[in-house]
């Protein structure tokens, strides 16, 4: 998948949060946005998730215009600041509510996500407490997170 961000732009209540933003992306790829409280990383995966709209440029998916061509990015997995999820629910059982939207992943394939992490699957401690070890760059999932870095 290629996904190109062209010239976008979007403001708030008179204020510019996205400003003339380009980046080009492609599937395979880690890729870090990193910036102060405030400065739109956010804002910008709100645009590209679909959740809002922008005022100018484009947002392509494999030469298809998010909110012209397509609605929302085919397999988007999206996780914005202060996702709670359920906290009552161990890892696990949290990933196998989040697989049932698509049925398309089963308990094998979540385990080895868990595994693939460092984390054993049979833990039963809540996802919040978890933290996952450093894994070495070429090792790192593909996520794509806000908040501070």
């Amino acid at each position: 998948m290629e996904l190109k961000i062209i010239n976008v732009s979007k403001s708030l209540q008179r204020r510019l949060i996205l400003n003339n933003i380009s980046i080009d992306m492609v599937s395979s790829r880690v890729y870090g946005i990193v910036g102060r409280n405030g400065s739109g990383k956010t804002m910008l995966f709100k645009a590209v998730s679909g959740l809002m709209n922008i005022d100018k440029g484009k947002i392509l998916v494999d030469g298809k215009e998010l909110h012209n061509d397509i609605a929302v990015i085919p397999n988007l997995g999206i996780v914005l600041e202060n996702a709670d999820l359920y906290p009552e629910y161990s890892a696990v059982e949290n990933l196998r509510l989040l697989a049932r939207i698509k049925n398309v992943i089963d308990d094998n394939d979540i385990f080895r996500a868990i595994e693939r992490v460092g984390l054993d699957p049979m833990l039963r401690p809540k996802y919040s407490v978890i933290e996952l070890p450093a894994l070495p760059v070429q090792k790192q999932p593909n996520i794509m997170t806000t908040g501070n870095c």
